[in-house]
């Protein structure tokens, strides 16, 4: 699950920065006909779904140990044989070390790269044993409306 919840918050900072996934425009053309436009009253959720397959196939990635040491591994200053799986299966514009420079986003870099800093770091130093994010991800019961919530730590909600 936090594979493929960070896939999706790289995926939209790709799709927020520009770099186009021609599938999703034709998803959302799919959901609200042509010529869509974003909506406020949408709540992301046909955004969400348009943008699913390329947040799963990006999972694929983070989750399998062969790519992550292509990725994370001490040995590979810049990740060749990952960056041509990511144009071949996620996103075939997505070019490593080249990233557009937006003006909402200046002082970010690509949100890939940042996962991968961040990542290393976290092996460096460890978050504390509490940190939320060291909670074990579990799929709970919302009180009262039955609805599933997705990577809530028990006693959480």
């Amino acid at each position: 699950m936090r594979a493929f919840r960070d896939a999706h918050h790289i995926s939209t900072g790709w799709r927020l920065d520009g770099i186009l996934d021609d599938g999703y425009d034709h998803r959302m053309e799919i959901f609200h006909g042509p010529g869509w436009r974003d909506r406020d009253d949408d709540g992301n959720q046909t955004s969400d779904a348009a943008a699913y397959p390329q947040s799963v196939a990006l999972t694929r990635l983070l989750a399998s140990p062969h790519w992550r040491e292509r990725i994370l591994g001490k040995g590979w200053a810049w990740p060749d044989e990952f960056d041509a799986e990511v144009r071949r299966t996620v996103a075939p514009g997505y070019i490593w070390g080249n990233y557009p420079r937006i003006r909402w986003r200046r002082d970010r870099d690509d949100p890939l790269l940042e996962w991968r800093f961040h990542t290393r770091r976290l092996e460096s130093e460890p978050l504390p044993p509490e940190h939320p994010w060291n909670l074990p991800e579990t799929i709970q019961t919302s009180p009262g409306i039955g609805a599933p919530l997705l990577g809530c730590a028990p006693g959480s909600v």
